[in-house]
């Protein structure tokens, strides 16, 4: 899911260039120190581009240094900035998570014949991935739970489409499977990379500090568990949400905070 907008941009617009202009113009009187802003960026290159945004706006300004704002992704800030839990289980590299995997298919030969269970283990740890961000608790549950969920995800009436037996039967490979790699990390106490950032997104609404801003430019979705936090902050009125694109039909973030003011 996308975050609904506090700016709204027209789908030409360049969300780097206007983006820019925006926090400038919000932030006009604290020039040049722009150091209490964190900008959020959707893909590890766009830093770059917004960087030199910003020295030729400020240049194009009259002003000739800035103490710029952190600049990358939602999921660097929040590893750098939030702490695991003293308490947290070892986090394991991807190599050794990879490598755990397959010990944990190894449990199960029926369930795959044949074939390359390298290319199948990151297939399947990107699924699970997409899972636990999104919070689909229902795979935790058990296999008919599951079942209902693979349907729902295919947009189509469950009965209907679970009368496939080449669906169900994935879906259930998925859900034993999925309970092997869990078993096997609480068995070691082990935590993934995908395990580590949900505890940390975990704790984020706690160890923000309530005087720092955000900015996020809009650009990709964002799974529940980080939507989840950037909705807080909006709440909070600690972020701005920017992005291109048609007016959602319920209004942005902040035409529904004018209209229950105004009621």
């Amino acid at each position: 899911m996308i975050p609904s907008p506090d700016i709204l941009l027209a789908e030409y617009e360049d969300i780097i260039e206007q983006g820019v202009a925006r926090i400038l113009q919000q932030h006009e009187t604290a020039l040049p120190d722009l150091g209490g802003l964190t900008v959020f960026v959707p893909g590890n290159q766009l830093p770059t581009r917004f960087r030199r945004c910003l020295l030729d706006q400020l240049q194009a300004a009259g002003h000739c240094a800035v103490i710029a704002p952190w600049l990358g992704t939602f999921e660097q800030w929040i590893s750098e900035n939030i702490p695991l839990p003293d308490s947290a289980s070892t986090v394991i590299t991807e190599q050794a998570r990879c490598l755990l995997f397959i010990e944990a298919l190894n449990e199960h030969p029926g369930l795959f014949a044949g074939g390359n269970r390298w290319q199948l283990t990151r297939a399947l740890l990107n699924l699970f991935d997409e899972l636990a961000l999104n919070d689909v608790s229902a795979v935790e549950a058990s296999s008919d739970e599951w079942q209902q969920c693979i349907a729902r995800a295919y947009r189509s009436d469950a009965a209907q489409t679970l009368s496939h037996r080449h669906l169900q039967k994935e879906a259930e490979i998925v859900h034993t499977l999925w309970r092997a790699w869990r078993d096997e990390l609480d068995g070691r106490s082990l935590l993934d990379g995908t395990g580590a950032y949900i505890e940390r997104l975990r704790r984020a609404r706690s160890w923000i500090p309530a005087d720092r801003q955000f900015y996020l430019l809009a650009g990709t979705r964002m799974p529940r568990t980080e939507l989840a936090i950037i909705e807080a902050l909006q709440a909070a009125g600690q972020c701005t949400v920017i992005a291109t694109g048609p007016a959602p039909a319920g209004g942005t973030t902040a035409d529904r905070r004018r209209q229950a003011l105004e009621r």
